[in-house]
């Protein structure tokens, strides 16, 4: 049984993320300090350090809506990669949050949860699936999520006027080809 979480604790988790957030838009990331944060959250210190370790550890967790979003994406898609629009546009609509995010060391943490997520995502598509190529499983979850990952650092670093629409266009042309029927049949696809 999943243990509920007390809504005051809820509240405290939300606000303190959503200070980091709206400092992001402004302040590059490696600027930002637990006190800044705690200023634009109206907490104190105790209650910061009663839920986080330390200012990644409030970035990480907010990326974990992400991920439930993602997901709820993906069941809903017959594709591997059904998911991709809905990231871009979550880049979209944070974009000044990506921003500082890629052009600083926040990007290193946030990163390895993306491939994860990512990967983890399409392997869940992929149980299941018949592969009509040698191409190992592990590299195929591996090249979709990390070419999804590093496209969304070439839009934030060239500030690309591209929609999210446009850019996932970019994303399945360049994976398509690997994953197109023949290749790959994703779990409840149509044969």
């Amino acid at each position: 049984m999943k243990k509920k979480v007390d809504r005051r604790i809820q509240k405290s988790r939300k606000s303190l993320h959503v200070a980091l957030m709206n400092l992001m838009k402004t302040t590059p990331y490696d600027e930002i300090t637990v006190q800044m944060i705690l200023d634009g959250a109206n907490a104190g210190r105790t209650t910061f350090y009663d839920h986080f370790r330390n200012k990644d550890h409030l970035l990480v967790f907010g990326l974990e809506e992400l991920e439930r979003d993602l997901r709820k994406a993906s069941e809903a898609e017959r594709s591997l990669v059904g998911f991709s629009s809905h990231f871009f546009a979550h880049a979209r609509d944070h974009k000044g949050v990506y921003r500082s995010l890629v052009k600083g060391s926040g990007w290193a943490i946030v990163r390895p949860f993306f491939q994860d997520m990512f990967s983890s995502l399409i392997k869940d598509r992929l149980t299941g699936a018949r592969l009509g190529t040698d191409v190992p499983e592990d590299l195929l979850k591996h090249f979709l999520a990390s070419t999804m990952t590093e496209l969304v650092v070439w839009w934030m670093e060239k500030n690309s006027s591209l929609s999210h629409d446009e850019i996932n266009e970019m994303y399945l042309t360049l994976v398509m080809p690997v994953i197109k029927e023949g290749n790959v049949k994703p779990r409840g696809s149509r044969t």
